[in-house]
């Protein structure tokens, strides 16, 4: 068992992460089952108000009206509508965002490894993976390790 203090980028990265292993089919049975139990414990429960809190040009923000963790930090969608395109950008206070301690068993945290090192080995990382760096080191290092009593 390791618990992590993960933060919202973390957080999300990782289920970024997941998602692009699944659809280039690089899930068995096994791992997409694992894949769901991480996913649940690295959500971020969130609710955003049904009309945008602020408009500017062609872009809408929705801020979080629900979830404490989502209003803690801040978090919000921004929309940008061009032309018959539609791009969406989550956001949120960094400064305000102190992590959640989450726990994952052995098979979430081999998982995890895993697809790190398989990005990696096949060159497969860009500079907006850089998160992955502390990650692999956090899942790597024996500090985080705590005994269940």
């Amino acid at each position: 068992m390791k618990i992590l203090n993960m933060t919202v980028a973390e957080r999300l990265g990782v289920r970024n992460l997941l998602n692009e292993t699944y659809a280039k089919g690089g899930l068995d049975l096994g791992m997409l089952l694992e894949t769901q139990k991480i996913f649940e414990k690295i959500s971020i429960e969130t609710e955003f108000g049904k009309n945008p809190t602020k408009v500017e040009g062609n872009t809408e923000t929705y801020f979080a009206i629900g979830g404490a963790e989502a209003k803690a930090v801040n978090l919000r969608m921004t929309i940008t509508k061009v032309e018959d395109k539609i791009y969406s950008q989550t956001q949120w206070d960094a400064a305000k965002d102190k992590g959640k301690e989450i726990s994952f068993d052995g098979d979430q945290v081999k998982l995890l490894i895993d697809i790190i090192k398989n990005k990696s080995d096949k060159k497969e990382l860009k500079l907006e993976d850089a998160y992955l760096a502390d990650l692999n080191r956090k899942l790597n290092a024996e500090g985080a390790e705590r005994k269940d009593s």
